[in-house]
């Protein structure tokens, strides 16, 4: 545990820190002792990364559903036309 001392003559106690797993950020949290987590957003983000860059096709498939979204998005026939294309593969309603 870290007091660390504010202008205003509180203490606040500083007892473990999430961050990313920067060396340098977690190298001088672990030389003041405070404990470091690792974000885990960060590390999914970064293991997404790796598996894009790994896989082009997930790049390819990621595009195309981005393309697909933003299309839906901008525009009322092609989201009713997929809405209809949705209702004729499921029994469910479609999500909006």
């Amino acid at each position: 545990m870290k007091n660390l001392q504010r202008s205003s003559s509180r203490v606040i106690q500083l007892y473990s820190v999430v961050s990313d797993n920067a060396f340098k950020i977690v190298k001088a949290l672990k030389d003041k002792n405070i404990r470091q987590f690792g974000c885990y957003s960060n590390c999914l983000n970064l293991v997404v990364k790796d598996a894009f860059e790994a896989f082009p096709s997930l790049k390819t498939l990621r595009d195309l559903a981005s393309k697909i979204v933003t299309l839906t998005k901008q525009s009322t026939q092609a989201s009713d036309k997929l809405e209809e294309s949705q209702r004729a593969l499921s029994s469910k309603k479609p999500k909006k």
